[in-house]
């Protein structure tokens, strides 16, 4: 329940951002493309970590030696 709470808290600051800029376009157009390159830059910005969470995944936990 606590998690829960902290995570109502917390993810709701970045849409408040997004509904800020969504809201203050001058046009439904514009709004539209905003929303469309801000969902483009989400799946690049996960990039990242689907490659380091399946590198981290493939590589042996006893196998490294360092």
């Amino acid at each position: 329940m606590c998690v829960l709470f902290v995570v109502q808290i917390f993810g709701g600051i970045p849409w408040q951002v997004y509904f800020q800029r969504v809201l203050s376009c001058k046009t439904a157009a514009k709004a539209k493309g905003l929303s469309l390159a801000a969902s483009l830059g989400c799946i690049v910005m996960a990039i990242p970590a689907v490659l380091i969470g399946a590198i981290g995944a493939s590589a042996g936990k006893y196998e490294q030696q360092l």
